[in-house]
């Protein structure tokens, strides 16, 4: 694929906030259920959990965090919901800064709306370079998944769905899955400003090595991300990049860091 200097910065940073975090975490460019169905958060039935009453705390020194370097395991984290994992903790006004030396990413959880067999959590995405995505996603005791992005223009104003074509698999298994060798896959489809991206990832966990972050050190879990995406612009010209690179999760935490992006701040809710 022929790209000018300006559409090779646009795609690879389109490329690295698909890769990244997202979740992250997941940064993925991909996503977005047809309109035509309803999201999770609309298909949910219970009172949405709000960040109005929570006291947020900036995660920048040792009693910001106290909470999490308490524990000595997932299990002994206290979820509120199924998205509030032990390793992703998806709670109301729980807020994520992080950076390369090009690129800084915030990442905010807005609601969480637990359902009978499901729950939703919908967060919006940042970059300094002025994209924003807003992006859902569902929980279940199984893990978490991401389910529906949309990308807002910075230009126009204009918020566009990130088409699925197909998507399986999950970001995060459930905590008690995340031992040393276990291995999973995520497979997607999507179609993004022109290009239908497909990615082909394989997870292993590497290791279960402790993680320093916000001067705090906690339980960790170092998950190895593997595979392939593949772009294809609409006149069939297709780029095909290679994933391998380290995600690494904190308990109580989040993502500390995921290919090059690092956590440099983090605003938690008790």
């Amino acid at each position: 694929m022929c790209l000018t200097r300006s559409s090779k910065t646009s795609f690879s940073r389109s490329v690295r906030a698909y890769i990244g975090l997202l979740v992250l975490v997941s940064l993925l460019l991909s996503g977005c259920t047809p309109p035509a169905t309803q999201t999770p958060a609309a298909q949910a039935s219970a009172t949405p959990h709000s960040s109005a009453s929570a006291q947020a705390v900036t995660a920048t020194t040792a009693a910001s965090v106290a909470p999490a370097a308490t524990l000595k395991s997932a299990a002994e984290y206290l979820s509120e919901t199924p998205c509030d994992h032990p390793y992703l903790p998806l709670r109301p006004g729980t807020k994520w800064g992080l950076n390369t030396a090009e690129v800084v990413m915030t990442l905010e959880v807005n609601q969480v709306v637990e359902g009978a067999e499901m729950t939703a959590a919908t967060s919006t995405r940042s970059y300094d370079f002025g994209e924003r995505y807003e992006q859902s996603w569902t929980c279940t005791s199984d893990g978490i998944r991401y389910d529906d992005i949309i990308y807002a223009d910075p230009n126009s104003r204009v918020a566009l769905p990130i088409a699925v074509i197909e998507h399986t698999g999950l970001y995060l298994p459930s905590a008690d899955k995340l031992v040393v060798g276990y291995s999973w896959d995520e497979h997607s489809v999507t179609v993004n400003r022109g290009y239908t991206i497909t990615m082909d990832l394989h997870y292993t966990v590497e290791s279960t090595d402790p993680v320093t972050a916000i001067q705090q050190t906690v339980s960790g879990v170092q998950v190895r991300v593997s595979g392939e995406m593949r772009a294809v612009d609409k006149d069939g010209k297709e780029t095909v990049r290679s994933v391998n690179f380290l995600r690494v999760f904190g308990l109580g935490i989040g993502v500390v860091l995921d290919d090059a992006l690092r956590l440099q701040r983090m605003q938690v809710t008790y």
